[in-house]
């Protein structure tokens, strides 16, 4: 394990007051892996989640209400498919309807993103395949500190969201990069 891979281990460990040994953390490699670890060390096995269902609710209520979807959405419809990521009064009124902040993902366009590009750095997915499922992640992500109690976890989303959140916040990836199925070493580029 390299320098960074340890921190972030102890951050996890930190923020879910758990320790991880050694020869268990030498079999981490993937976000799902380090729920799974986290899970164990919690005895949490509900996979139910209630904090997503309830976001996508009321998501689906305003994009109708908005008229961009008749009357259903789907988890793996593609978010930027039914709003123009570029349309900021919608955001603003995403963000204040849902009482939470909305990660905008990178699209390439800001001058500061251009010069990070330069310097080699460069988000690891397409923001116009960016799904709903997706587009909720990253926004509980972003909210984690004000809708999970570290010391009350619930199911294994609310992990999953508090490793996407310390994942990205340590290790600077965007929050939509960071997925259950993307390995540390590999995917996020953590040494």
């Amino acid at each position: 394990m390299g320098l960074d891979s340890v921190e972030l281990l102890m951050s996890f460990e930190k923020y879910f007051e758990i320790e991880v040994s050694d020869l268990e953390a030498e079999k981490i490699r993937s976000v799902e892996e380090m729920v799974d670890c986290v899970a164990r060390h919690l005895k949490i096995s509900n996979q139910k989640t209630p904090l997503k269902s309830s976001i996508f609710k009321k998501l689906e209520s305003i994009l109708i209400q908005e008229k961009l979807v008749d009357n259903s959405l789907s988890l793996s419809d593609t978010i930027f498919s039914i709003i123009d990521p570029d349309d900021r009064e919608l955001w603003e009124k995403l963000s204040k309807e849902l009482e939470l902040q909305i990660p905008v993902p990178f699209r390439g366009a800001d001058t500061f993103f251009k010069n990070l590009l330069f310097s080699g750095w460069h988000p690891n997915y397409d923001w116009k395949k960016i799904t709903i499922d997706q587009f909720i992640t990253a926004i509980c992500a972003y909210n984690y500190e004000k809708l999970i109690d570290p010391k009350s976890i619930k199911n294994t989303y609310e992990i999953l969201i508090a490793i996407t959140a310390i994942t990205s916040d340590n290790i600077g990836v965007d929050l939509y990069e960071v997925e259950p199925h993307k390995r540390f070493v590999d995917d996020l580029g953590i040494d």
